[in-house]
């Protein structure tokens, strides 16, 4: 992806740069451990700057994952969803994508409210991810939460991989706190739940 100048103070940049040498920016936002860190102020002009990237060059995937991104850190998650399907469309193949399309469809709801079918398209998704990349912790730490808040508070009987064998695969990875925040902030679960799941991580 070119970028002729910083999204955030509007410096110049030359294509080899990855990041502002003035204000240190990141040109390019594939995660929210970075979004995480800036103003909202700052996540504006990082959604400004992508939806004219997205205008200019519809087929740019990376585009729609940072005008995606910008959307979800915002809380604005109808937008965030839509973005995420077309770099999907475009792009397959990058797991943490299937993870951040999953908070955008929970978009602040209780998981234990959501319909089956949207459970099954979580698990659909966050299952996409993980076969991608096994390691993929925040994709196991969602589907975790699935588990205990849709199934486990339904009366349901959970289907595999239980939440235990997730939470052991993933005991111990680090998780960017900035991610641990946006997974409260896009879904809805009482705290003594959350308390006991990323406790792990």
């Amino acid at each position: 992806m070119e970028v002729n100048e910083c999204p955030q103070c509007g410096s110049p940049a030359q294509t080899s740069q990855r990041r502002c040498e003035y204000c240190k920016a990141e040109f390019v936002i594939t995660n929210l451990a970075y979004l995480g860190t800036i103003s909202p102020q700052g996540v504006q002009k990082y959604l400004q700057h992508y939806r004219r990237m997205t205008q200019a060059e519809p087929s740019n995937a990376e585009a729609h994952l940072g005008l995606g991104l910008a959307y979800l850190q915002l809380g604005l998650f109808a937008e965030a969803k839509r973005s995420f399907a077309t770099h999907l469309q475009m792009s397959p193949e990058v797991p943490q994508v299937y993870y951040y399309l999953c908070l955008a469809t929970v978009g602040g709801r209780r998981l234990a409210t959501l319909s089956l079918r949207e459970i099954r398209e979580l698990e659909q998704h966050l299952a996409a991810s993980l076969q991608l990349d096994p390691n993929c912790t925040l994709s196991a730490l969602l589907l975790c939460l699935v588990k205990h808040d849709y199934y486990d508070a339904n009366g349901l009987r959970p289907t595999p991989p239980l939440a235990d064998q997730l939470l052991s695969q993933i005991h111990g990875a680090p998780v960017a706190a900035s991610e641990l925040s946006r997974l409260r902030a896009s879904v809805l679960i009482r705290d003594e739940f959350y308390s006991a799941y990323l406790q792990v991580v």
